[in-house]
């Protein structure tokens, strides 16, 4: 039998060992509180944003691997592209939306819809973040089209190309099959590239026309690293049900972190830190920590989730490169070549 025969069998072997949950997880908020199944509980997910690219088998040893370290989820970005507007982009082909934001195909969908089951039957909770800007760069994506119609979606009897953005993923993802799924309207939507840009009107229309059509799913809206002033007047403006806060990419961000959680209290909902430092690429501006193990006893990463957890956060993902690329890339091997990051993940279940 062919090594990678061998490999994939293995892997569904771990995926069928580690993945054994009979329905998925029901996720809520309570005030300042995200409950899993009724329960208060402070999640940990990791960056998996390539996921529209990766492989279902290695979409099922990835998820097994990462069950296996104790984490609670995943966050995926369904319309990704690496390195949108530069020369050597990823294609955007994969992405669940095109620019007119249709459903790309039937396949695309299944796609997407079968990694969101995978992840049920490991017991995650899903953030799946929506990125307009990155097909913003393949041709010109407007809001309306990004944000949808309730009327049109397929919930409220549209059809064909009448049926797009949020407000039809949100139709689809209707009912008992996907509550470990909540929604980032648009990562970093002040931040970058101004293709990126929402002002809070559209952020609350966006809001709304998801909410029109499914009122119970929990939506949110991310902004640029320590921007606790943006954060807030959202919250109070657009009214998402949970702040998604990006922390400073610098030495020793971890430090902050408490003071920034302070700050976002007021408004009694619950606080997620959904990105923070990250290991530095070759060639890449420092973002707050480095792979390699030079001071063992001090990991930053494992920093930044206890002052997360211990300043009130509900939630934190850790933020890694190894998911920017899953079509050419291994998820494992990027980890693995990164000693601060696996002895993060190596560290989780004892840090929480």
């Amino acid at each position: 039998m062919a090594i990678a025969a061998i490999a994939s069998i293995c892997d569904a072997q771990a995926f069928d060992r580690e993945c054994t949950a009979p329905t998925p997880p029901y996720l809520q908020t309570h005030g300042s509180q995200l409950l899993v199944d009724g329960q208060p509980r402070f999640l940990v997910l990791v960056s998996y944003f390539d996921v529209m690219r990766a492989t279902p088998a290695a979409i099922e040893s990835d998820f097994a691997f990462l069950k296996s370290k104790g984490v609670d989820g995943v966050r995926v970005f369904p319309t990704w592209i690496h390195e949108a507007g530069l020369p050597s982009a990823q294609k955007p082909d994969a992405t669940l939306l095109d620019s007119d934001g249709r459903i790309r195909s039937q396949e695309r969908w299944d796609h997407f819809r079968a990694a969101l089951l995978k992840a049920a039957a490991c017991g995650f909770i899903v953030d799946v973040t929506f990125t307009r800007d990155m097909l913003n760069t393949v041709s010109p994506f407007p809001v309306a089209k990004y944000r949808g119609d309730p009327i049109l979606t397929r919930c409220g009897g549209g059809t064909g190309d009448r049926a797009h953005g949020l407000a039809e993923i949100a139709c689809r993802l209707k009912g008992p099959t996907y509550p470990h799924v909540f929604i980032d309207m648009q990562n970093e939507r002040n931040a970058g590239n101004p293709g990126m840009h929402l002002t809070m009107a559209e952020v609350r229309g966006i809001r709304d026309a998801i909410k029109a059509v499914d009122a119970t799913r929990l939506v949110m809206v991310s902004h640029g690293g320590g921007n606790t002033a943006d954060t807030l007047a959202v919250a109070r403006e657009a009214r998402p049900d949970v702040l998604a806060f990006h922390d400073e990419q610098r030495e020793g961000w971890f430090t902050h972190t408490a003071a920034h959680i302070q700050a976002l209290k007021s408004v009694g909902r619950p606080i997620y830190v959904q990105e923070g430092a990250r290991a530095t690429l070759p060639g890449e501006r420092f973002r707050g920590a480095r792979c390699a193990n030079t001071t063992p006893e001090d990991n930053p990463l494992l920093k930044g989730l206890v002052a997360a957890k211990q300043a009130g956060a509900a939630a934190w993902t850790f933020h890694t490169d190894a998911g920017f690329r899953l079509d050419t890339e291994s998820f494992q091997r990027e980890l693995s070549a990164c000693s601060r990051e696996m002895e993060f993940l190596n560290g989780v279940a004892g840090a929480r």
